[in-house]
């Protein structure tokens, strides 16, 4: 295993509730060593499993990296099966071809966060309320690619939770703020992580992303509150962006104004 000057907010946040073991650091090894393609029955792997109870699963994927430069954090709730796969195999690949685990988990982050149909979503719902032209780049899509230095992109769980037989995690039942190890992630994890960025704008993706940075106790001054979550399965993200989107569109041009 390597050394490498990754700081994990998972680790710090350790106590009889988080292990300091849940790092990217202690898989490194084991990602290195994962069997190509990877597929969606190694997120579920018993070798990544971090905790497993009644309600809930939560597995590892090369997720904890936050960029703490960042001028605005995207929050989501956590990642889904799809996004933990492909930040698997892109971590692993990108190991495997001798890079360091933090560039992996760098890479790993901008090709698996948000992925798929949702992040065409995002960058469509941002560009429309001006955060292109606030950050000064011609589209919210450079914040996966070229400048990805501008972005922090991370969720209330940074590990994928699972519920009733594999199901991705929503946000509810359990409820983020009465399970224990959901709350301990947003009050601590996430807390610490957003505090390193105290200067970025935190844009959580929906309902539960939101109640995960208030539990995290982040100054509401620089939360764009009432963005809807990007996935193509909220029905009600279309008409409710367009009735929030002259909020947001304020919002965001009184921030970018500072």
């Amino acid at each position: 295993m390597s050394t490498t000057g990754h700081h994990c907010f998972v680790a710090a946040a350790a106590d009889d509730t988080i292990s300091a073991d849940w790092c990217s650091v202690t898989f490194e090894d084991a990602l290195r060593d994962l069997h190509h393609p990877v597929t969606g029955d190694d997120v579920t792997a018993e070798r990544f499993l971090l905790h497993r109870d009644p309600a809930l699963e939560v597995y590892f994927a090369p997720l904890d990296r936050f960029n703490a430069s960042a001028r605005v954090a995207l929050v989501g709730i956590t990642p889904g099966r799809s996004q933990a796969r492909l930040a698997l195999a892109t971590a692993s690949a990108a190991l495997r071809a001798g890079a360091d685990l933090d560039v992996a988990l760098g890479l790993a982050k901008s090709t698996a966060s948000f992925a798929g149909p949702m992040r065409r979503n995002l960058v469509a719902m941002l560009d429309g309320i001006g955060l292109a032209a606030a950050l000064g780049i011609p589209t919210c899509d450079d914040l996966f690619h070229d400048r990805i230095d501008l972005v922090a992109m991370t969720s209330v769980v940074c590990h994928p939770v699972f519920v009733r037989g594999g199901e991705n995690y929503r946000g509810s039942s359990p409820a983020l703020g009465r399970h224990p190890l959901l709350r301990a992630f947003a009050e601590r994890v996430l807390a610490a992580a957003l505090a390193s960025a105290p200067d970025a704008l935190v844009v959580p993706l929906g309902v539960a992303a939101e109640q995960g940075v208030r539990l995290a106790g982040v100054d509401p001054g620089r939360v764009l509150s009432g963005f809807p979550h990007p996935s193509g399965g909220n029905g009600h993200r279309v008409a409710f962006y367009a009735r929030e989107r002259s909020r947001l569109t304020e919002a965001v041009t009184a921030w970018g104004a500072r």
